[in-house]
């Protein structure tokens, strides 16, 4: 019962990056829906940096990519009395972001044309869906259909 105790009272104390400093991952970082080895020591190694000067944990605290393919424990915090605290990829990392192709604007403000017919782009393979938010404020889904394989 202390253990848990322990263990709760330190989870509160381990630092996560902000979103905007969280590991992007993108398709190659995926292998049959699980993310591979580098992936995972990638996400070890943001919650290591981020935690580096955290005085708020014990000493001999250390670090280790997870090793299952539960999305829910790709990082394992260490601590000295045997505990561990296991980390989401939603606390460390996050998905490439989608990219549309545009048909007008330049390089620093890239835009469709109203007379665009077709939206071209690229997500991620393992997205289940898109999001495209119009001009009018309407939000279009793009929802993965799994029985169906597109061609591209």
């Amino acid at each position: 019962m202390s253990l848990k105790l322990w263990q709760t009272f330190i989870e509160i104390k381990v630092l996560y990056p902000v979103n905007t400093d969280k590991v992007v991952y993108n398709d190659s970082d995926i292998n049959n829906g699980n993310f591979t080895d580098a992936a995972k020591e990638r996400f070890k190694g943001k919650v290591e940096e981020v935690n580096a000067n955290n005085r708020n944990l014990p000493t001999g605290v250390t670090y280790t990519k997870g090793n299952t393919n539960d999305k829910t424990k790709v990082v394992t915090v260490n601590f000295p009395d045997g505990s561990t605290i296991d980390i989401s990829h939603t606390q460390v990392a996050k998905p490439t972001v989608p990219t549309f192709t545009a048909t007008a604007g330049d390089e620093h403000e890239p835009k469709l044309q109203d007379i665009d017919r077709i939206v071209k782009g690229t997500a991620l393979e393992s997205a289940t869906e898109v999001k495209l938010q119009l001009q009018t404020g309407q939000e279009i889904t793009i929802t993965k259909n799994p029985g169906k394989h597109q061609k591209h």
